[in-house]
């Protein structure tokens, strides 16, 4: 339950990434690697990163 919950953060943390690189009232430097981390933050999450038992 607890890795659906994730899947779910990742989601939205995919469309916030998405729409933050859209913006074009930011500088193109810091935009993009907010951009990463978000991405980051989303992929580790799929790879059950954060689960109490750690990855696989």
């Amino acid at each position: 339950m607890l890795y659906r919950n994730h899947l779910h953060i990742a989601l939205h943390l995919d469309r916030w990434a998405k729409a933050e690189s859209e913006r074009t009232d930011t500088d193109a430097r810091c935009k993009a690697g907010y951009v990463q981390a978000l991405k980051d933050m989303a992929a580790f999450l799929r790879q059950t990163y954060y689960l109490p038992q750690g990855p696989d």
